[in-house]
């Protein structure tokens, strides 16, 4: 006997994933629409450490000639649009509601993929062997102590959820009352589902039962506004409605890039 038409029931409310590079990053929202032909940059003063001199009490013109001069550091990312496309047949509801919700619930794994694949490639590989992975901890304090060595701001880690599971079972990585995860040192730690595509730094995926870490400076996402555009009608002889909604995106990441290989065993 065949069921009656069931109930439309209100959907339930979803909240975000926790952690995640959108978690830890300076998200800057409602950037000029222009950072889709151009990107964006600014200009970092955090980059390059600090020098020594000896015997400062009695310094010469020979001393001031051998002192170094770093230029202040252009930081820039390149453009790219994210998107969330939805349709529905013979529904009387605006879906364009729909579109806006699903991008902002699933958007930064998106960009987190995106990261993985443009902005870390060509990382310098520390693993101490390349091509033979080092436990998640090991790697970590790899990670860490280039990143102190380099640079004086807060780092940040890139990593799979996956890996980032093993890193908090080895107590290499702690998180506060809202997930957001940190090493015990307080590097930052963005470990969304969009790092899972686990590309090295030659852009080669990762063996089976490996992983790649990253760790860079600060990292930035400028976002321009969402825009949602839809459409009635759109296939011939249905009620279809179509909508879309996206926006252009640059993420930025300064002055150090780092990658270590890692095996995902305890």
């Amino acid at each position: 006997m065949p069921l009656a038409n069931p109930v439309y029931i209100e959907a339930p409310t979803v909240a975000p994933a926790a952690g995640g590079l959108y978690a830890v990053a300076n998200v800057l929202d409602n950037v000029d629409v222009h950072i889709g032909a151009s990107g964006a940059r600014y200009l970092s003063e955090n980059c390059g450490v600090a020098s020594t001199l000896e015997d400062p009490a009695c310094i010469t013109a020979e001393d001031r000639a051998e002192k170094t001069f770093g230029e202040i550091d252009v930081i820039s990312g390149d453009p790219f649009a994210v998107y969330k496309g939805v349709q529905c047949v013979d529904m009387t509801d605006n879906d364009s509601d729909w579109a806006r919700r699903g991008l902002e619930l699933t958007e930064h794994i998106a960009v987190e993929q995106w990261v993985m694949e443009n902005l870390l490639q060509g990382a310098t590989d520390l693993t101490p062997t390349p091509g033979t992975p080092v436990p998640v901890r090991l790697g970590i304090a790899i990670l860490e102590g280039a990143a102190a060595f380099s640079y004086g701001g807060t780092p940040t880690l890139h990593m799979a959820r996956s890996a980032a599971t093993i890193g908090l079972a080895e107590e290499a990585l702690t998180f506060d009352l809202n997930y957001t995860i940190t090493t015990k040192q307080g590097a930052l730690v963005a470990n969304g589902g969009g790092y899972e595509v686990n590309v090295g730094p030659t852009g080669a995926t990762a063996p089976a039962g490996q992983a790649w870490l990253y760790i860079t400076g600060a990292v930035t996402v400028a976002r321009t506004p969402v825009i949602v555009n839809r459409v009635l009608g759109a296939s011939e002889g249905l009620n279809l409605q179509q909508a879309l909604a996206e926006r252009m995106i640059a993420v930025t990441a300064e002055c150090i890039k780092y990658a270590v290989l890692v095996e995902l065993e305890i």
